[in-house]
């Protein structure tokens, strides 16, 4: 017969962290604690907020987000294309 295991505490949830955050807006919110020294390390923030730490210590270090790094092979730049549509 299979064991099963059950835990007496409940499924914890992160409420500092919203859940209707995209992945782009928690990396955001994560920097500045950062810069202000909020939280000690790259790698707590990281647990925090809920993003990659790699991905995390790249923006820190200036790299930016996928959907803007190809910006400028574009033909037209984000307004020219709003005012088009």
């Amino acid at each position: 017969m299979p064991k099963t295991f059950t835990t007496s505490e409940p499924a914890q949830t992160d409420s500092a962290t919203p859940t209707n955050l995209t992945k782009e807006d928690r990396i955001q919110l994560t920097i500045k604690p950062l810069q202000l020294s909020q939280v000690p390390s790259v790698r707590q923030a990281a647990q925090l907020f809920e993003v990659p730490k790699s991905t995390l210590q790249l923006r820190i270090n200036g790299a930016p987000a996928i959907q803007d790094s190809g910006q400028h092979l574009q033909r037209l730049n984000k307004q020219d294309e709003d005012s088009i549509v």
